[in-house]
């Protein structure tokens, strides 16, 4: 028999596919509870980049990281008015929605 993954996994499957970053939407999507993230974050065991948009304490925060959290930070948005467009493009192949 097999086990899903617990939530943290899926989050931190998440976070390595979207430079370091996660949003809020997407830790509950995983199966965490509000609450859940609440502790993460005032545990310091997760930061908050952006309102609703947050990395594990120790990942670095790299350029492609702070751009991925902006992106995550205004949803769908972001890809039909960024003013970059070449990144949009990159970003909508490595984008999980939130």
């Amino acid at each position: 028999m097999s086990r899903l993954p617990s939530p943290d996994v899926v989050v931190a499957q998440l976070a390595g596919a979207q430079f370091g970053t996660f949003s809020r939407r997407q830790a509950v999507e995983a199966g965490l509870s509000e609450r859940a993230v609440d502790r993460r974050l005032q545990g310091g065991v997760w930061v908050q980049v952006h309102p609703a948009v947050y990395k594990h304490a120790g990942t670095p925060s790299t350029p492609e990281l702070l751009d991925m959290a902006a992106v995550l930070a205004v949803g769908d948005a972001c890809l039909r008015t960024s003013r970059r467009p070449t990144t949009t493009v990159w970003f909508r192949g490595r984008l999980t929605r939130t």
